[in-house]
């Protein structure tokens, strides 16, 4: 869900009986996993599926104020593009925003890029993310001598997203990606910038999503939430949009209770309001910004503010798409009772270049950074 383009293995296509034949293999992992560590630890199938070779999408977030970070990592047969990863910071105390993105198919100009089949563990330059005894272990730069460092250790079991509670999330009739989560994760780590290293404690989410389905009419866009709410209860959901914008019915979500214990959500059973708009000034694409959010079924009423308003990614020269993600706070109730949280919000196919890409600029692009101009002080 995460890519406007095909996510494909390392041929350009699969005939139906490749299609089928990872279909059967991820259920039936997802089946094996399904009786997992209370402790959320990582089991062996667990494993299994986040180092999975094919199309590979794996992204952070952690949260722990001042800063906020993402971080995430593609794996394709794109044009031969093997990696690909996106990392940004919000600092919301210094109200700045600054990103960076790489790919590299392993050529001569190129960062060296590898990801292992027999353990979790992906890099891009001195970009990496890999698994040791349970943790998640997380680096990346930028060229202005910020380096972060962080270990991610999940304090709930893996939730496996999906109608079925199998981790098969259908986007169409027909088309489904694998998509697991571990939706509260204990975070600690160094950042380096403005010249000073910094310790850090926080929480973090990891999603796992990967498949071969195929982008559809009802998938022009959508509209995605990580919540983690103050009661230590988590909340996915997403809205797919057309080229009307109109919102699909294979929209959907999960609500993680306490205990770890979750509860899929179909597009009936949660309505996601925006309040206000943001016009990018360097794009011109509207986002909204700010929402009402409520699941009825769970007694939440939400509302989701970001931090700051731009936190706008133009990774045209990776991924060939524009989009909005970042930081949010969230206020409301749950049960009658007030709680505050924190989001992760993805926009995607609010801005429509990618409908027009420019080839030669992605061809050309390998690092990227922006804003170029500003910088951390």
């Amino acid at each position: 869900m995460k890519a406007q383009q095909k996510p494909l293995s390392e041929k350009p296509t699969l005939c139906a009986t490749e299609r089928n034949s990872i279909r059967s293999n991820c259920r039936e992992i997802y089946t094996r996993i399904a009786t997992r560590k209370p402790n959320g630890g990582i089991t062996p199938d667990t494993a299994k599926l986040l180092r999975a070779k094919r199309s590979v999408l794996n992204w952070f977030f952690s949260n722990g104020a001042p800063i906020w970070t993402n971080f995430r990592s593609f794996l394709c047969g794109f044009w031969e593009i093997r990696s690909i990863s996106h990392f940004a910071i919000t600092d919301v105390n210094g109200e700045k925003f600054s990103y960076a993105h790489r790919k590299s198919s392993n050529g001569w100009f190129d960062y060296p890029a590898a990801a292992s089949e027999k353990h979790y563990h992906l890099r891009l330059g001195d970009w990496s993310l890999r698994e040791s005894h349970g943790t998640h272990i997380l680096r990346a730069t930028t060229s202005n001598d910020t380096i972060f460092e962080a270990n991610l250790k999940p304090t709930k079991p893996v939730v496996l997203n999906g109608k079925a509670k199998d981790g098969v999330s259908f986007k169409d009739e027909g088309e489904a990606s694998r998509y697991f989560s571990y939706t509260r994760m204990e975070m600690e780590g160094d950042i380096v910038w403005n010249g000073e290293t910094e310790h850090f404690t926080g929480s973090a989410w990891m999603d796992r999503e990967f498949g071969t389905w195929t982008p559809t009419e009802k998938q022009k866009g959508w509209d995605w939430f990580s919540i983690q709410l103050d009661n230590e209860t988590e909340l996915m959901c997403y809205q797919l949009r057309n080229s009307t914008n109109g919102i699909s019915e294979w929209s959907s979500g999960t609500f993680v209770e306490k205990d770890g214990e979750f509860t899929p959500l179909s597009h009936e059973d949660f309505t996601i309001e925006p309040n206000g708009f943001w016009k990018s000034p360097r794009t011109k694409a509207v986002y909204p910004s700010g929402w009402k959010l409520k699941v009825p079924k769970f007694d939440l009423d939400l509302t989701v503010v970001p931090v700051m308003d731009d936190q706008e990614l133009d990774t045209r020269g990776t991924t060939m798409i524009v989009y909005w993600e970042g930081a949010c706070e969230v206020s409301g109730t749950a049960n009658g009772k007030n709680v505050k949280g924190r989001a992760y919000i993805e926009l995607v196919g609010y801005d429509r270049s990618h409908d027009a890409p420019n080839l030669a600029y992605f061809l050309m692009g390998s690092h990227f950074e922006f804003p170029p101009k500003f910088g951390w002080d």
